[in-house]
């Protein structure tokens, strides 16, 4: 899952932006729950909206009359939709899919949080804590496997947890190879 399909990124998004939750709750209101749904509510990524549109938008998320705080709150969440639609666009061009590394894909934060915790009520027998807490980069491996359909091997000393990798300061190790002229 990317970014700009997360829903609990989105959701975060506008809560950060408009701290009442009125901004998410009209947004969720009218089935716009990730970025990549509100970058195609007006306008496109390539065509900026009107200032007539924007104001049908937030009259159709906050009701009523919006204020110019509320307008320009939902105007910089779509400039951030639009730009994330773009750049993650962008990358999906350039990227190398002959090279594995490019193929795990960081599960955003809020995303993680949202799942463990969806996870820990499921599963509520299990506590995932110290030695059963996943790490980080496990989580994306794991989900990179998900999306791709890819059953690939995980080995062993990828399989940390998320206390060493906190600790330790973990970071994935690069496969590439140096070689530096020397005369």
């Amino acid at each position: 899952m990317t970014l700009v399909d997360s829903l609990a990124s989105f959701e975060k998004r506008c809560n950060d932006i408009d701290d009442s939750g009125s901004m998410w709750d009209g947004l969720k209101g009218q089935d716009v729950r990730c970025f990549s749904a509100l970058a195609f509510a007006i306008g496109t990524p390539q065509s900026a909206p009107s200032d007539t549109q924007y104001e049908e938008l937030a009259t159709k998320v906050f009701g009523g009359s919006p204020t110019l705080g509320q307008v320009s709150g939902l105007r910089r969440l779509h400039f951030e939709a639009t730009t994330l639609i773009v750049a993650t666009l962008n990358e999906q061009v350039k990227s190398d899919t002959a090279d594995p590394s490019a193929l795990v894909k960081k599960l955003p934060t809020a995303e993680k949080q949202s799942r463990f915790e969806k996870q820990q009520v499921r599963l509520s027998g299990v506590k995932m804590t110290g030695e059963m807490a996943p790490s980080h980069q496990l989580l994306d491996l794991a989900n990179s496997i998900i999306e791709s359909g890819a059953i690939i091997w995980i080995a062993p000393s990828r399989c940390s947890k998320r206390d060493d990798e906190i600790h330790a300061n973990i970071k994935p190790s690069s496969s590439t190879v140096q070689v530096e002229n020397s005369l």
